[in-house]
């Protein structure tokens, strides 16, 4: 009988897991509606359910609803502070509502917790443009330039918006060089998988 008790007193955390993979796959079948569904039964079995949480905040960005997104990111950041993930998504979040101010602080904690990862290095740099930062932006963007020659996967998106900020400061020549870079880029990767 007290096996019993105690089984009763676990989290339904298998549930949890089963409609959240269930969830997953949905999404990636983009049966959006339906991946809602799913995941809303997850949390209902383990509203703590991390994975369930922080998809649940992608689907609410691509619904446009940034109120449920929001909630969804900062609870899953407070269950799994030490996650590089999850603090990428929630300053992720913060940048794509425009709060550069919430974003920043949630994309240090992620560059800290995973330094090889461009993503949050370059959203950060991105967020310190848009406080008006430069002197902070561009050692960000540069080291997201290096990360992604490391990572072996160099993004053009990247030199374009490095490129942007260097022509907003009136560095013209070095606008013009990363702007060579960003073409020279494209044209690899036209060559790589032609039309």
């Amino acid at each position: 009988m007290i096996w019993l008790a105690l089984l009763l007193l676990l989290p339904a955390l298998p549930d949890a897991v089963d409609h959240y993979h269930r969830a997953h796959a949905l999404f990636q079948q983009q049966k959006f509606a339906e991946a809602n569904e799913a995941l809303d039964a997850a949390l209902a079995a383990d509203p703590d359910y991390v994975p369930a949480l922080t998809l649940k905040g992608k689907l609410a960005m691509g619904f446009n609803r940034f109120d449920v997104a929001r909630v969804a990111f900062t609870r899953a950041a407070r269950l799994a502070p030490e996650s590089a993930y999850v603090q990428f998504l929630l300053g992720f979040f913060y940048y794509v509502d425009n709060d550069f101010v919430k974003a920043a602080p949630a994309l240090e904690r992620a560059m800290k917790l995973d330094r090889w990862d461009p993503r949050a290095a370059l959203y950060l740099a991105m967020s310190h443009e848009g406080l008006a930062r430069p002197e902070l932006a561009i050692p960000l963007y540069e080291q997201t330039i290096e990360l992604e020659k490391r990572s072996g996967r160099p993004s053009p998106d990247t030199h374009t918006a490095y490129g942007r900020l260097l022509f907003t400061l009136g560095r013209y020549p070095e606008a013009v060089e990363t702007a060579q870079q960003m073409v020279d880029m494209y044209a690899d990767w036209v060559r790589q998988y032609p039309i």
